[in-house]
């Protein structure tokens, strides 16, 4: 959990950064790392049991999982809190962790397209 929890604490901060809107980053953080803890259950349900996604099964496969991360892991409250955690951390430290978290993503989207390119 502490992988995710720094992630969306990152993300956050990427948001608040690019000046878009600085009132809700913890949604859009969310939404980021929902969309990746998507790609990596579908790609673990094709590769573990074969299961092919059809366009309805997407839908009971990301309304959940992004109701459940919003109501108990990543949301205003748990924000702040990562924030007072992570606020003072050293920038090599920091950047050490921002490649992972790239890598994380990466890897991520690479095994669920290839989830994808033999699923169709």
């Amino acid at each position: 959990m502490y992988l995710f929890d720094y992630i969306f604490y990152r993300m956050s901060e990427i948001y608040v950064k690019t000046g878009l809107e600085t009132k809700r980053p913890d949604i859009f953080a969310s939404g980021v790392l929902t969309l990746f803890q998507g790609f990596n259950l579908i790609t673990l349900l094709y590769f573990l049991f074969s299961i092919k996604m059809t366009t309805y099964s997407w839908i009971y496969v990301a309304a959940p999982l992004m109701i459940l991360n919003w109501l108990f892991l990543f949301n205003r409250r748990n924000l702040k809190k990562h924030q007072q955690r992570w606020d003072g951390e050293e920038k090599r430290n920091r950047q050490i962790k921002g490649l992972l978290i790239i890598v994380y993503m990466l890897t991520s989207l690479y095994f669920f397209g290839l989830a994808l390119s033999k699923m169709y």
